[in-house]
């Protein structure tokens, strides 16, 4: 997330030998899962019966997760198709899905830990357009006359899925 530039020049090299779901995304997915229920549990929110409530909690919240991984992933290789005219790569859409999602998973340890200070994850998560940005131009043939429209499509995508996902299960479906 530092330097994403370079971050995306390594992950290139390792292409497509990488399985970004089972590497990156899974493991990550469960560490946030963890530090959902450690933070719930810091902040005195199990007491009273409130366990399953949090634990129900944590699961909506590791399934949005995985349901926007999948979902971009998908939506970003219908996007290489039908609008960069590219073939079809499912392997190099969901690398480039799920490690721009970094700031995602780094963004839901933090607020999970330090719920107060959700403010700043709001404003951080617009970083996600700077290293789609540099993923877009590193590990995809992107022509540049389409490069920004591309990243802040795919940007757009990880900025919002996650929110409606979360939604859907919290407040609609639970």
């Amino acid at each position: 997330m530092v330097q994403p530039a370079d971050e995306w020049e390594q992950i290139k090299s390792s292409l497509p030998h990488v399985d970004v779901a089972r590497t990156f995304v899974y493991p990550l997915t469960a560490i946030c899962g963890v530090v959902i229920l450690l933070g719930q549990l810091l902040r005195g929110e199990w007491g009273g019966g409130h366990f399953f409530s949090s634990l129900l909690s944590m699961l909506v919240r590791c399934l949005a997760l995985l349901i926007t991984y999948f979902l971009v992933s998908w939506s970003v290789n219908q996007l290489r198709v039908r609008y960069l005219h590219q073939k079809e790569d499912m392997l190099l859409s969901s690398t480039l899905t799920g490690f721009s999602m970094a700031l995602t998973f780094a963004l839901t340890l933090f607020v999970s830990l330090f719920p107060e200070l959700v403010l700043f994850k709001w404003i951080l998560q617009f970083y996600v357009v700077y290293i789609v940005w540099n993923g877009v131009r590193a590990i995809m043939d992107v022509e540049e006359n389409s490069q920004m429209t591309f990243t802040l499509l795919v940007s757009a995508l990880l900025l919002i899925v996650p929110f409606v996902v979360y939604f859907v299960f919290d407040k609609l479906v639970l």
